[in-house]
């Protein structure tokens, strides 16, 4: 399945400019829409089973970001953005008061920051309607969304592209991911290695997650001019343990 993402941007009202257009897969997409566009603050601007558009403002810059594709293809994105952008309109007061507690609560040396602000207010705003998308692809079940809701956005997006490539239920994609954590990987990090299962093709996501608990079971600080190595090992015939412990 393919899904095009187009970004345009209108610098100081200067007129809208496109920026890139590029083909991703399904879950390539979903993570774009929900980690970088609703998790920044990014708001629904159009939404169609075919369409979704996302305009998000960083100070002078303002953001259309669409993705397209067929009804099967978008309907995780669609039913990621029809959560979200419920969300954004039933609950906006509320999510609005979070963030500005959230932002009163930085420490004074960013507190004061007007370009600090600025930049993370959108992640205030975008992280309950981003978990909302989650948990709207992942789950109908009300005790799942709870299990789910308990982790970071990275982690439970985890959760979700588990699921969806092993085809498998949420608990044992969950199970993984809770796994992972045990060992000490960063989900934060992840985006650093995504080319590689996104852009790529070289490694299915699951293989990503292995290659970082094994890793982070052997203490070794994985970075992405490391991963070549690893791959080369790995189709030499090495296990995923040997060929990190190698690479590193």
């Amino acid at each position: 399945m393919s899904i095009t993402h187009i970004n345009y941007r209108n610098h100081s009202g200067q007129g809208e400019v496109e920026m890139s257009r590029f083909e991703q897969s399904q879950m390539a997409a979903l993570t774009s829409l929900i980690l970088y566009e609703i998790a920044y603050g990014g708001h629904i601007s159009a939404l169609s089973e075919t369409s979704v558009e996302v305009k998000t403002d960083i100070m002078s810059c303002k953001d259309r970001t669409v993705f397209t594709g067929s009804v099967e293809e978008m309907r995780p994105l669609y039913l990621a953005a029809a959560a979200a952008a419920h969300v954004m309109h039933v609950h906006k007061d509320a999510i609005i008061e979070g963030a500005a507690n959230a932002l009163g609560k930085l420490p004074e040396s960013v507190g004061g920051n007007a370009l600090f602000v600025t930049h993370s207010a959108g992640l205030f705003l975008g992280a309950a309607p981003s978990m909302i998308a989650i948990c709207a692809v992942a789950t109908q079940d009300e005790e799942e969304m709870k299990l789910l809701s308990s982790l970071n956005l990275q982690q439970a997006m985890a959760v979700v592209r588990l699921q969806a490539e092993n085809k498998c239920a949420l608990t044992e994609a969950m199970r993984k991911v809770q796994e992972a954590i045990e060992k000490g990987v960063d989900f934060a990090k992840l985006g650093d290695f995504l080319y590689l299962v996104d852009m790529e093709n070289l490694l299915t996501y699951t293989q990503l997650i292995d290659i970082l608990v094994a890793a982070a079971s052997q203490k070794v600080k994985l970075k992405s001019k490391d991963m070549p190595a690893v791959l080369e090992l790995m189709q030499s015939g090495a296990s995923i343990e040997e060929a990190v412990a190698a690479a590193a």
